[in-house]
């Protein structure tokens, strides 16, 4: 397939008045299904960067299909933005992991609604930019962080203008935030709620982002009703490689979810370090059989009449190791996007119907493919809650406690294993962070509980 050659499902769907800008994209509508198997070569080939952007409208309404439209994509994003999360100061961030990320979020403190998070993939490092991470509630709020990727460093930040909020003011915060970035290789996304399909807003914003010298990715509308098409959402960036971007129709929220994928990983400040492989070793029966039949052949003479041990023992590795790689290769494999323990094969073939569905509808707005999809969505939207219930009921109900904490961790971390050490303990009173001291009272403690709970259960008889 071409570079930047992305699949247009919808090949006459074009909104009116479409404004041309100067700038040249590589930017089209991309297909859920077949997301992968298009952009499989930028993370096989040229070790990319890649960043999805959705507006949840309620991130605890829509995680789940968050996570769903995730494994259908099939793609390990280096970052994902959300915008209008929803969340509360005290929100409990632990149940909106996904799988294989790290969510960071900013909410609102007053009032509901809005709200940014981004979630960063485990294998990167990140610093979270808090100069860069303006947050005027109803005006401007944004999070920013800095992701390192083999050895190069570029900040990500994830903006939401609320609709009601002054342009002038939120343009001038925009103009501040990208003054800090000053050289630095950088990615915004985010709703901004200004319309750049029409010239005027477009004139607006592109002048004020143009003169930091970042430009946007994504012209195609991103919310599409049945009067109105307007572009929201949107991807700037000061970092002009082989850049693909995109707009997924899907059904998320009203705002359809939008990407980049550029194919080179950043400019590098070191050429050194290791890339990162997913390898592994094919040991099978036959290659087990085969290694057998040419140890048992092979002539150890040489070994065996060595005077000199470290000698014998070269040769001896030297001949094994030899035949042992020729029997177990190592291949490289394609890590597997982690499913919900409830989310049968079936449940994920629901859900692409749902999607084309969804976009069946979108192409021809009828009142007929509206009632379709609405009915297969309520259905689909039963049938998860009923597999989710009946999975956590049986993990709960089976009397087995390491089921039930492996469920419970699951839905608290996400999947990702935490290792929190305790550097301090607090015991009648009185805060200890001798490190031995503590290990003494947690072994105090768990080998006494059980007699202690035995005395305190009453005996009716």
């Amino acid at each position: 397939m071409a570079r930047n050659n992305i699949i247009n499902p919808l090949n006459n769907f074009d909104p009116e008045n479409n404004i041309q800008l100067e700038i040249k994209r590589t930017c089209n509508f991309a297909n859920t299904e077949d997301f992968y198997n298009t952009f499989k070569n930028y993370v096989e080939i040229h070790k990319s960067f890649s960043l999805l952007h959705c507006n949840c409208r309620s991130l605890n309404k829509n995680h789940d299909n968050l996570s769903l439209l995730l494994r259908i994509l099939n793609f390990n994003f280096d970052c994902i933005a959300v915008s209008e999360t929803w969340l509360h100061e005290h929100s409990p961030t632990d149940l909106f992991q996904l799988d294989n990320y790290k969510f960071v979020h900013r909410p609102r403190i007053q009032g509901n609604g809005g709200g940014v998070g981004l979630y960063v993939n485990i294998k990167h490092h990140f610093l979270i930019q808090d100069e860069l991470s303006t947050f005027h509630e109803n005006v401007f709020e944004s999070l920013f962080v800095e992701i390192t990727k083999q050895n190069s460093k570029v900040i990500v930040g994830v903006i939401y203008r609320p609709p009601s909020s002054d342009l002038n003011t939120f343009l001038a915060t925009l103009e501040e935030t990208l003054d800090k970035v000053g050289n630095s290789s950088c990615y915004i996304l985010g709703d901004f709620n200004i319309n750049t399909l029409n010239i005027t807003d477009t004139q607006q914003i592109s002048t004020n982002v143009s003169s930091f010298g970042f430009q946007p990715l994504i012209d195609k509308p991103t919310r599409v009703t049945h009067e109105t098409r307007t572009l929201l959402d949107n991807i700037f960036t000061n970092t002009f490689h082989n850049i693909s971007s995109g707009v997924i129709i899907d059904d998320l929220s009203d705002h359809y979810p939008i990407f980049c994928i550029s194919d080179s990983v950043l400019p590098k400040h070191d050429h050194g370090g290791n890339q990162e492989q997913n390898c592994v070793r094919l040991v099978h029966q036959a290659g087990i059989n085969k290694f057998a039949d040419i140890l048992s052949e092979v002539e150890w003479t040489n070994v065996l009449l060595c005077t000199d041990t470290n000698l014998a023992y070269s040769l001896f590795m030297e001949n094994f190791h030899k035949n042992y790689v020729n029997c177990f290769p190592v291949v490289t494999v394609k890590t597997p996007q982690a499913r919900k323990v409830w989310c049968s094969s079936g449940i994920l073939n629901s859900c692409c119907t749902k999607k084309k569905l969804y976009r069946k509808y979108v192409k021809h707005p009828t009142p007929e493919n509206k009632a379709a999809y609405d009915r297969f969505r309520n259905k689909l939207t039963t049938v998860i809650r009923i597999a989710k219930f009946n999975y956590y009921h049986k993990e709960f109900s089976n009397q087995n406690i390491k089921g039930t904490w492996n469920a419970i961790n699951t839905v608290l971390l996400g999947g990702i294993r935490k290792c929190n050490h305790v550097n301090e303990l607090n015991e009648n009173g009185k805060n200890i962070s001798d490190v031995n001291a503590i290990c003494n009272i947690f072994n105090d403690y768990f080998v006494s509980i059980g007699q202690t709970l035995s005395n305190s259960i009453v005996n009716d008889a």
